[in-house]
């Protein structure tokens, strides 16, 4: 009898540091759920050389860059492009970023680890549209 009780105690000490072990430290890297170290990289895209861009950083804290040039333009479809990239510092990174153009049209793609979500687009004058 004294056994069986002791054995059903160093099971329920097993499980609680079992469960303990398994909810700390760094998570694997996943696009779905980016964390410390993984590569954060948004890219934009606009009909206009200047836009507005707000994204989560490496701390995840929301920056904003108003009126910003976009420094490249694509020979294929004619629209200036520029791309931000990070390693991040945050346990529980966001990737999502927001841009909008001062002409008609504005993109936007996010990538973790260099697997990338579809392009999000909007169309109109001052277009915004956002990416995850």
């Amino acid at each position: 009898m004294r056994v069986k009780i002791l054995l059903a105690a160093v099971g329920v000490v097993v499980s609680a540091v079992t469960a303990t072990t398994i909810g700390s430290g760094t998570a694997a890297a996943s696009p779905a759920a980016p964390t410390t170290g993984d590569l954060i990289s948004y890219r934009f895209f606009a009909d206009s050389g200047f836009v507005g861009i707000t994204y989560y950083d490496a701390d995840n804290r929301i920056r904003q860059l108003p009126n910003t040039r976009l420094p490249d333009i694509d020979p294929a479809t004619g629209w200036y492009t520029g791309t931000l990239s990070f390693r991040s510092r945050s346990t529980y990174q966001s990737a999502i970023a927001t841009v909008q153009t001062q002409g008609s049209f504005a993109a936007c793609s996010a990538a973790v680890n260099g697997e990338s979500s579809a392009l999000s687009r909007a169309q109109g004058r001052h277009a915004i549209t956002s990416c995850s």
